[in-house]
């Protein structure tokens, strides 16, 4: 099976946890349950396309667990 959305975490300025999903439906919700449940201050989701290498999204997680998005739709 293709995957070819790539989720990845990056802490402290190093990339941890490259995840594959099939389809941004599913890498958006796994990854947000993620964060509320193990993401640290200043953490950020990158979302982007295995083949295009385009950038779909980030998910930003800031002090008091609040998170903040930014996708290519939204602009």
């Amino acid at each position: 099976m293709r995957r070819p959305i790539i989720a990845v975490l990056v802490r402290r300025g190093k990339q941890m946890c490259p995840r594959r999903y099939a389809r941004i439906d599913n890498a958006i919700p796994r990854y947000t349950q993620l964060l509320m449940q193990y993401g640290q201050p200043r953490d950020v989701v990158e979302f982007s396309h295995a083949d295009t290498g385009l950038q779909i999204g980030t998910i930003k997680v800031h002090a008091g667990g609040k998170l903040t998005t930014d996708y290519i739709w939204d602009r």
